[in-house]
């Protein structure tokens, strides 16, 4: 399922760091995600930003149901 323009637009944080994670997560994986997780995505964006960016920095524990979207949204180290 593509990304339609209220994602996109909604995935537009105003803090650039969020930005680009967001920006990368739509190109890397939202395509493939099920039906419910598309739903807690949705859930993910009505969260405050600087909450989310902290759980994406690890500054504090994020909600069980943010937790997979969270770890795709996490760079990935070149082996």
């Amino acid at each position: 399922m593509a990304a339609d323009s209220r994602v996109l637009w909604r995935c537009r944080r105003g803090i650039r760091e969020l930005d680009m994670v967001f920006a990368r997560f739509l190109d890397l994986h939202y395509d493939a995600l099920s039906a419910p997780d598309s739903a807690t995505f949705d859930q993910l964006l009505l969260e405050n930003d600087l909450d989310i960016y902290d759980w994406m920095l690890g500054r504090l524990p994020p909600p069980a149901q943010y937790t997979a979207l969270l770890a795709l949204m996490q760079p990935q180290n070149p082996s």
